[in-house]
């Protein structure tokens, strides 16, 4: 669904903004000393993420792949490296929120040599990119949060308009012109939480905690996620059903083909800080063993004989990669149970992987866009993908 390019009308609050953000910035620069004393490194201490030896041979192959066996016979150049520069910004910020115009104007650097640092096996333009975008989503997020916790008074009595067509929007000049927008946005999720019954004492804490969520998703990226953005925003120029598949997303897409895999048969997903089991796959292992329950909270996972390792915090994908493992194997968990007379305690469980059937699960997930076939860069093979089912929480 596509928004209508006329501006969002929305009353917006009448107060003095840069005394405010100076308030704010103080505020949040407390808050966030605090942060890091309790919580460890600071943002600014990041390592920057850079590729790693596989993913340059990656890159070389998928190269020659595009070259040689895609039907659209484009040459990498000139041309397509400016391309490729423009829709590699667009995936990663399309609503142009996080980068301003400065940071475009320095990545115009690689704006025609993107395509011979792609052929030297040079990945450093695309990380460097997301690094500065890195920064700017986290940056933003600490001053988003460090408002809201100022109790800002927004009132309703002036009216402003606010641009939500992405499309339309050209790159911020200054930061005091992403704040200005970023003030919008804000209150214009505080105006449709208020039009959907929350109440006004509830809406920053809500609001908090998206940035909370949002900040922790980016600073949990790594590697493979960067090559994967690069890869794709490249793969798409060819054709819209041209992709990459990193190596974790070739893994869910030989599931969903497939319709089996090796581990426990455990449906999971995100809840705050741990990773929490959504359903048990009847049949599996897990469903076997009947211990392991929905609402029931993995904090560690062991294998074999091996120390137990605490998930408390990992992304879901790391988690899922512990978990699964080949039949006949053992994994041991460490959980919460939510219900029985174990309910709120630690308990140490193990389960033996072994093949677990989705034939019902693919049927539940089905859909009519079936037999359109999507490019495997990794493999170099056409299949039939209809849709890539998201089984990045299944186990």
């Amino acid at each position: 669904m596509r928004l209508s390019k006329r501006p969002y009308r929305a009353c917006v609050p009448d107060l003095d903004w840069p005394q405010k953000r100076l308030s704010m910035k103080s505020t949040g620069c407390i808050l966030f000393f605090m942060l890091m004393i309790a919580a460890g490194p600071s943002l600014a201490e990041l390592e920057p993420l850079s590729s790693t030896p596989s993913q340059v041979q990656t890159t070389l192959e998928m190269l020659e792949k595009l070259a040689g066996k895609h039907y659209a016979s484009k040459p990498l150049d000139d041309n397509l490296s400016s391309e490729l520069l423009d829709n590699y910004l667009d995936k990663l910020d399309p609503r142009r929120v996080y980068l301003l115009k400065g940071d475009v104007e320095d990545f115009r650097q690689w704006e025609n040599t993107l395509d011979d640092t792609l052929k030297q096996g040079d990945l450093s333009p695309g990380f460097e990119i997301f690094n500065r975008y890195r920064k700017r989503v986290l940056d933003r997020m600490d001053e988003n949060i460090a408002l809201l916790e100022n109790n800002p008074e927004f009132s309703f009595d002036k009216q402003e308009s606010l641009m939500v067509d992405e499309e339309s929007r050209e790159w911020a000049d200054s930061e005091a012109e992403l704040d200005e927008l970023w003030r919008k946005r804000i209150k214009d999720d505080y105006l449709r939480l208020l039009l959907a019954d929350k109440k006004r004492e509830e809406i920053p804490e809500l609001l908090i905690e998206r940035y909370r969520n949002q900040r922790k998703r980016v600073k949990q990226s790594d590697a493979q996620d960067v090559h994967q953005h690069y890869m794709n925003a490249l793969a798409s120029l060819y054709d819209p059903h041209t992709s990459y598949y990193s190596p974790r997303q070739l893994e869910n897409f030989n599931i969903a083909m497939s319709l089996k895999l090796e581990g426990i048969g455990a449906v999971l997903q995100m809840e705050g800080e741990t990773t929490q089991v959504v359903r048990i796959i009847p049949g599996g292992p897990a469903d076997k063993q009947g211990i392991l329950s929905p609402e029931d909270k993995i904090v560690g996972v062991g294998q074999e004989d091996k120390e137990m390792q605490d998930v408390v915090g990992w992304r879901l994908d790391d988690v899922v990669d512990k978990i699964r493992g080949p039949k006949g194997s053992t994994v041991r968990l460490e959980i919460i149970p939510a219900k029985g007379e174990h309910a709120g305690t630690h308990r140490k469980i193990a389960i033996v992987r072994d093949e677990v059937k989705l034939e019902e699960q693919g049927r539940q997930e089905s859909h009519p866009g079936a037999g359109r076939q999507r490019a495997n860069l990794q493999t170099g093979c056409d299949r039939p993908a209809g849709v890539l089912h998201r089984f990045r929480g299944l186990q």
